[in-house]
């Protein structure tokens, strides 16, 4: 005979059980919240990591190459010799410079050539990820089938990147700065003067004085300016980068009264004055005629005057600077700041949940270094 009892769960048990089933899914569910963040963290953070690296590879090889003229069978350069091979826009104190660079491109499977000119630049960006800017890139056509265009081939603006913080380019030893002796409300300065723009760039404040005073830069890169302390005369040697006084070698001389120098484009540059207002003029020497002036406003007290020189070889040198940061926010605020080693004059210090890395790498220019 069948029992009238039939076993089964009470409520009781039936309530501990979906209780401890709702902590084990809830365990579970954080857990794997968790681990999913992290790994989306890790895949943005790879993302960055790779993303730089590519950019770098891409625009180094660019850079690398301008300047590069084909040459065809009878070793002539097809679409004529590269004025502007490789142009660098500064941005100042902000995000991001810019480049531009020219040369020929020598197609192995068509066996055809073209001049182009390729671009690489930032613009700002907005969207529900923030702002932030953003890397292009845009490839002109100047030469084909033998002949340069009347009207170049203008190609399409492309993204090359996202979440861009910082793009410097630094091509110093190519800047040629011109160093002019003088003084202003009663100091002394070397002013640093830039002969395309006709602005003092920067200056350097002395502690002696400059007498009768001369100055040219040594194979070593440094300042040697004739001046004198205390009753005494010293060559000093100045660091031009630090504007610090590194050495001096003492005298027993002067250097009488110069003022012109000749500066890497042929031409003289003359300490002089017209009208009451004060000027380096710029003459020809073959035409013997003055071709433009800067005007200074210091007073340019027994003067003198000298080009930074091009130091062969080194004005072929671009360093390159990428700043990347991470497309979300993670953990707690963090600064980070652009380490000094890092060139450029852009200095990156913010402080957010962002994570960021900075790329860096030197590239010889070839065609330029011949």
């Amino acid at each position: 005979m069948r029992s009238r009892f039939i076993k089964a769960y009470t409520l009781v048990e039936m309530l501990v059980a979906l209780a401890v089933s709702a902590i084990i899914i809830g365990a579970t569910y954080a857990s794997y919240e968790m681990v999913a963040r992290q790994y989306h963290k890790n895949m943005d953070i790879a993302d960055m990591h790779t993303s730089g690296r590519a950019i770098m590879r891409i625009i180094e090889r660019d850079v690398r190459m301008a300047g590069f003229e084909y040459r065809d069978n009878n070793a002539i350069i097809t679409y004529g010799s590269i004025s502007n091979p490789l142009t660098i826009k500064d941005s100042g104190n902000k995000c991001c410079d810019e480049v531009t660079v020219v040369y020929d491109y020598f197609d192995e499977e068509s066996k055809k050539s073209e001049r182009i000119r390729i671009r690489y630049w930032a613009e700002p960006h907005t969207s529900n990820k923030g702002s932030r800017h953003r890397l292009y890139k845009q490839k002109d056509i100047l030469g084909r089938n033998g002949s340069v265009l009347a009207n170049p081939a203008l190609g399409r603006k492309e993204v090359m990147a996202d979440y861009i913080e910082d793009l410097q380019f630094n091509n110093t030893d190519n800047k040629v700065s011109l160093y002019v002796i003088g003084s202003s409300s009663g100091s002394k300065y070397i002013k640093v003067v830039d002969p395309v723009t006709k602005t003092v760039k920067s200056q350097i404040k002395t502690d002696f004085y400059l007498h009768y005073p001369s100055m040219t830069f040594g194979p070593d890169g440094l300042l040697y300016v004739i001046g004198s302390s205390s009753g005494s005369k010293y060559i000093k040697v100045v660091d031009p980068v630090t504007k610090t006084v590194k050495s001096q070698i003492k005298t027993d001389f002067y250097l009488h009264y110069p003022s012109m120098t000749f500066g890497p484009d042929g031409l003289l540059y003359v300490i002089g004055s017209s009208s009451g207002s004060k000027y380096i003029k710029v003459v020809d020497p073959v035409t013997k005629t003055v071709k433009s002036q800067i005007k200074t406003d210091f007073y340019l007290h027994y003067p003198s005057m000298t080009y930074k020189s091009k130091r062969t070889g080194q004005e072929s040198l671009v360093t390159i600077n990428l700043t990347l940061r991470t497309k979300n926010q993670y953990g707690k605020d963090r600064q980070f700041k652009k380490k000094d080693y890092h060139s450029g004059n852009f200095k990156i210090d913010k402080t957010d949940k962002y994570k960021r890395d900075t790329f860096s790498t030197t590239v010889l220019v070839r065609n330029l270094a011949l």
